[in-house]
């Protein structure tokens, strides 16, 4: 008989008592279906024995047995409502929970928390030590059989195996019907013993919540014979190799709780539970150190050779383990270079090294790279593209990141992306032992929190100071104390507590938390750009200790060291890429590089725009200089007058007769513009907000408008896009959130605004605001103008410059084409330095800036800093 033909049947035959709407389900002795109970309006789970093995039992023999377990009433036992016999058909019946099994959140998140796992552990403990006080052995405890509800467990079918292994007798092993999944059978229930206990019920629930902390069960193989064969004479691995969080006395519960002789294990499942929540371990418990493995009972090890030879064809799960000592006893340092085309990406939250110090993620154009340590080659992350803010998971198997405005979560071994919680401008997360991420969604609205088996997102009821609310939060290993750390200070947090303390300002460098309890910063005046590491005394919530000195002489950009700390004591940070000269190379479109030009003096920053007839271009930094492409010759505009005074963004005027710029000194900026006939500066605008850093993008071409953009500060959690009007000496804020500084342009006409926002590019109309209109396919930035205002050129994710033709309206004409290939640029230099382009007039050439030079290598690692610095990991 069919299972469709089987259904209809049991339909129709209990269609008095019962009303089937659907299988849900089928296992190895029944097939499950939800029904609606209609004498009593409810809804429950009928479970219908497979009709060959209802053959077997008979159905007064099997409804004899099944009473027995009718009487079992516990809170964490799920109650039998009916069993009967229906056109030969046997079958019971079980309230419906609404919820889900354990197998399938195991099979959702493979890994639990280690207090949930003890705290279900011992629910079903609760209900397996009731049921044993009155005679009733469950015998097929599996994660199957585990339903969770309103975040309790409930054990199913308690008695079933039972009751048809009783009325089945010798026919069952006649058969070859089994009762029990190997993988948390009990050795003597694997070897068909006929008196089993409570004690085999207290193997497999070990065995359940082995797998509930390692992601997989103690033993497992190719074929049931492999299993059993383990089961019979292998010693589990030592939990705390996948889970090294577990404490010492719930891995020798474990490990207790898996002996392969039942006087070995506890007495009781409440022994279990009690032993599984201890804080000390008890002497006489198996320990975890144990080295030298029990020798299985002499009658197993017999009775199962033949299973021996089959378990030599077997397979186990590999597992990605964290050690609890460095790779080397000596502190190593070394450097990491990017192979092949890698272009990495190493600013602040754009790498991170795994917990156990052996691989590191890196950003690499759009896509996240897993490199070792210990290899040349780099495996990339489907799915990762736009990602930034990186962070691992406490096992190594899974990595944290940010894209698409949403935190986001990776399986390494299966690629795997699943989006968590929104975070439209992200600081940074962190992964607890426990699955709970804490994250930082933007500047302005705090602390959240999620877990990964929940996807729920909420807010910290934690009160931060203004200027920690950009914070990039840290997990403690205990993951309930936490780290806080701006570009300005770092702060003690605890979960459950509603406030954070400050323990120091940091006047050069993010801070970084380094594992158990070290705080990695740079102090004010250190010498040689120097690392230094003190203790943070989470009792006295205050850093103790003088500092020690880790690092020196690693350079760094814009005074901003990026670290990334492991567990065991290694330390990646990123060094500065040098480049040499700095060269423009005017490219045909195409691909044709015509000539190069060399006019960056030492000091400037790589900025630089072409006049509006092609033959000057005008560069900022230290000083305002003018090249003219046409005689070789440098001018300097603006000479450097004070040490901390910059020239920056330089943009000519409509006629090229004028440059407007920005000018910084440490205190603000203001946008001031420089006379090219006579070298007369004038300012044009009142000092942009403290603490707001200026972008000047373009000046329109009727002279009216200035477009720039501010990076985020104050109040302000991301770059905004703003003009300014001449006539009336006022600013307009035009786009709130941008992607990037330098990215909004004003078209030729003055009826539209180009821009890069959410990793991509859009046109809309100015200065009435209209719609926006994406014209990239993809993330793309950097948009620019033809003079004519029909085509606009941008940058995509590969360092290719696309152009779009575009209609007078602003509205795109066509799709995206490549106007030069990123293929020409590294054809001439290794090192296109992110694209900095600027197209001609007519848009059939660009300029493009570049290095004279290949990077350097741009992460340092040391092992053992520890060693390194002279300190002890534990006090």
């Amino acid at each position: 008989m069919t299972a469709t033909s089987a259904l209809g049947a049991i339909t129709s035959a209990i269609a008095g008592r019962y009303r089937v709407d659907r299988e849900i389900g089928s296992g190895g002795m029944a097939t499950v279906s939800l029904a609606q109970d209609v004498k009593h309006d409810r809804r429950v789970a009928v479970k219908v024995l497979h009709p060959d093995l209802a053959a077997t039992l008979g159905a007064e023999r099997f409804l004899a047995e099944i009473k027995t377990t009718a009487n079992l009433q516990h809170p964490h036992i799920l109650p039998l409502h009916d069993s009967g016999e229906a056109d030969g058909f046997l079958f019971y019946v079980m309230p419906y929970v609404d919820g889900e099994s354990l197998r399938e959140r195991l099979t959702r998140e493979r890994q639990l928390p280690i207090d949930d796992t003890i705290r279900l552990s011992q629910q079903v403990a609760s209900a397996l030590d009731y049921a044993h006080r009155h005679s009733v052995v469950h015998r097929d405890i599996k994660p199957e059989n585990i339903l969770l509800h309103e975040g309790s467990a409930l054990v199913a079918d308690f008695g079933i195996a039972l009751a048809v292994q009783s009325a089945g007798g010798q026919r069952m092993t006649q058969t070859g019907l089994s009762l029990g999944t190997p993988q948390y059978m009990s050795p003597e229930q694997a070897m068909g013993d006929k008196n089993i206990d409570a004690r085999s019920d207290i193997y497999s629930l070990a065995a359940v919540t082995y797998e509930m902390l390692a992601g997989e069960p103690p033993f497992t193989g190719a074929t049931v014979q492999a299993i059993v064969a383990k089961v019979l004479t292998a010693e589990p691995e030592p939990v705390t190799m996948t889970r090294r969080n577990v404490s010492p006395a719930t891995a020798a519960a474990l490990r207790r709780g898996l002996e392969k002789v039942p006087a070995d294990r506890f007495a009781t499942a409440a022994e279990f539970a009690a032993a599984l929540a201890r804080t000390d371990v008890p002497p006489t418990a198996s320990s975890e150190a144990q080295t030298t493995p029990a020798r299985a009972p002499a009658r197993y090890a017999s009775m199962v050779a033949g299973a021996v030879l089959v378990a030599a064809g077997a397979f186990a799960i590999g597992r990605i383990t964290t050690p609890s000592t460095n790779v080397s006893d000596e502190p190593i340092m070394a450097t990491l270079v990017p192979e092949g085309n890698e272009l990495w990406s190493t600013n602040g939250g754009r790498f991170a090294v795994s917990p156990d110090g052996r691989r590191i993620v890196v950003m690499s154009g759009d896509t996240i790279l897993v490199r070792s340590l210990d290899s040349l080659g780099s495996t990339p992350l489907r799915h990762t593209q736009g990602a930034d803010k990186l962070f691992w998971s406490p096992d190594g198997r899974s990595v944290g990141f940010f894209a698409d405005k949403q935190l986001k979560i990776i399986d390494l071994a299966t690629s795997a992306v699943r989006g968590l919680c929104p975070a439209a401008r992200p600081e940074g997360g962190t992964w607890g032992p426990d699955g709970t991420i804490l994250f930082t969604p933007d500047r302005a609205t705090g602390l959240f929190r999620t877990n990964v088996k929940s996807g729920t997102c909420e807010k910290l009821n934690i009160v931060l100071p203004p200027a920690a609310l950009g914070a990039r939060p840290t997990f403690f290993p205990d993951g309930k104390h936490f780290i806080l750390t701006t570009d300005l200070a770092a702060y003690l947090g605890e979960i459950g507590r509603d406030s954070v303390t400050q323990l120091t300002t940091l006047p050069r460098m993010r801070a970084v938390f380094a594992p158990p309890d070290f705080l990695l910063y740079e102090p004010k005046g250190s010498p040689g750009q120097s690392i230094f590491a003190r203790r943070i005394d989470v009792r006295a919530r205050a850093l103790v200790g003088e500092p020690v000195k880790i690092l020196e002489g690693i350079p760094h950009n814009s005074g901003n060291t990026s670290l990334s700390a492991s567990s065991n004591g290694t330390l990646v940070a990123r060094v500065r890429r040098d480049a040499g000269g700095g060269i423009v190379g005017r490219f045909a479109r195409g691909g044709a590089q015509a000539d190069t030009h060399s006019f960056f003096r030492g000091g400037t920053f790589g900025l630089f725009q072409l006049s509006h007839n092609g033959r000057r271009v005008a560069t900022g930094g230290f000083q305002i200089d003018v090249f003219d492409l046409d005689r070789d010759v440098i001018t300097t505009l603006i000479e450097r007058t004070a040490a901390r005074t910059l020239f920056q963004y330089p943009q000519w005027s409509p006629r090229d007769t004028a440059i407007a710029y920005v000018t910084r000194d440490s205190v603000s900026g203001r946008l001031e513009v420089v006379e090219m006939s006579t070298g007369a500066r004038h300012p044009v605008a009142a000092s942009f907000p403290a603490g707001r850093s200026p972008t000047l993008n373009d000046w329109s071409a009727d002279g009216r408008y200035i477009a720039y953009t501010l990076s985020p500060g104050g109040n302000a959690t991301a770059v905004e896009a703003w003009i300014y009007d001449f006539p009336t000496n006022q600013s307009q804020r035009v786009v709130d959130v941008a992607s990037e500084a330098g990215s909004i342009r004003i078209a030729p006409n003055v009826r539209s605004v180009a821009y890069a926002a959410d990793g991509g590019v859009f046109v809309r109309s100015f200065p009435a605001a209209g719609a926006p209109i994406r014209v990239s396919l993809s993330n793309a930035r950097s948009p620019r103008w033809r003079g004519d205002g029909r085509e606009l050129f941008y940058v995509d994710t590969t360092g290719a410059i696309m152009g779009v033709p575009i209609r007078e309206d602003g509205v795109p004409a066509g799709p995206p084409q490549v106007a030069l290939a990123v293929s020409a640029i590294r054809a001439v230099t290794p090192n296109p330095g992110g694209t900095d382009f600027e197209p001609s007039a007519d848009g059939k050439q660009f300029y493009v800036s570049y290095s004279t030079t290949p990077p350097r290598p741009m992460l340092t690692v040391l092992t053992n800093w520890w060693k390194h610095a002279g300190v002890s990991p534990r006090r």
